[in-house]
């Protein structure tokens, strides 16, 4: 039973709920000597995947992509499904720089996958993420919305990108 609360049936990625607890649990404990970075990732035009192959197909690219993120992180970093084709990544101990460069390391071997389906081939298959990194002091609220913040930044500009949140940039 604590198996099924704990992951995402589909992509075996932790689930939504599993996110948020250790979010909350690893932001209160984080200070001036820690790093925490939060990185939001979305599949571009995913809608597009499930219309033009169907679902099961989708449901494929979604397990490639778990997968494929779950090759990029370290044991300690916390993948999560947030729900359809958004996930989440909590990187303990990240700085900014080493949080870019993990997000552009899932970024480019997520645009190589391809897959050959009976109605034809899935590939130029991209995410677009927002990396946030959290200072001491904020509440989960405020840590997803400027990660998503810069998600939609990435969405807006283009896609295929990793944004890191800024005030000045990343305004709504």
């Amino acid at each position: 039973m604590r198996r099924i609360k704990m992951y995402d049936p589909l992509t075996l990625a932790y689930t939504r709920n599993y996110f948020f607890d250790e979010l909350k649990s690893t932001s209160d404990s984080i200070n001036s000597k820690t790093s925490l970075c939060v990185l939001l990732l979305d599949v571009d035009k995913f809608k597009e995947i499930n219309d033009t192959f169907g679902h099961q197909q989708g449901d494929m690219i979604l397990k490639k992509i778990s997968d494929t993120v779950r090759n990029c992180i370290t044991r300690n970093d916390i993948f999560a499904r947030l729900g359809g084709d958004e996930f989440a990544i909590i990187l303990p101990g990240t700085s900014v720089s080493d949080a870019c460069h993990i997000a552009e390391k899932i970024r480019e071997r997520i645009e190589a996958i391809s897959c050959q389906t009976d109605a034809g081939v899935i590939d130029n298959v991209t995410v677009s993420i927002g990396t946030y990194k959290v200072n001491a002091g904020e509440n989960i609220k405020q840590i997803i919305a400027s990660a998503d913040n810069a998600l939609y930044c990435a969405k807006r500009n283009g896609r295929n990108k990793n944004i890191v949140f800024n005030d000045e940039y990343c305004a709504l």
